[in-house]
């Protein structure tokens, strides 16, 4: 059978925070992901940010300027969770 009509897109999430006090990126990761890749573009100035985080100590040390970025998170089994943040 072929559908004619996008595929819908996953409610599954990974939830990210920003502690400015500490300049800590801080995720809550799924159940089912071991680790991610990280990558963060503030969208003013195309600074780029890279790194990654594992479940046991899910939170990536990094000073961020206010602005808004674009994430995108690669996990362990090549899924991609991407969108819009603001600092």
């Amino acid at each position: 059978m072929i559908l004619n009509r996008p595929l819908a897109p996953s409610n599954m999430r990974i939830y990210f925070l920003y502690d400015a006090s500490n300049s800590d990126c801080i995720f809550t990761l799924r159940d089912d992901i071991e680790y991610i890749s990280v990558t963060l573009e503030h969208t003013a100035t195309h600074m780029m940010y890279f790194g990654d985080v594992d479940a046991s100590d899910p939170v990536m040390h990094q000073p961020l300027e206010r602005g808004v970025y674009h994430i995108s998170c690669v996990t362990d089994n090549g899924a991609i969770y991407a969108g819009e943040i603001v600092i």
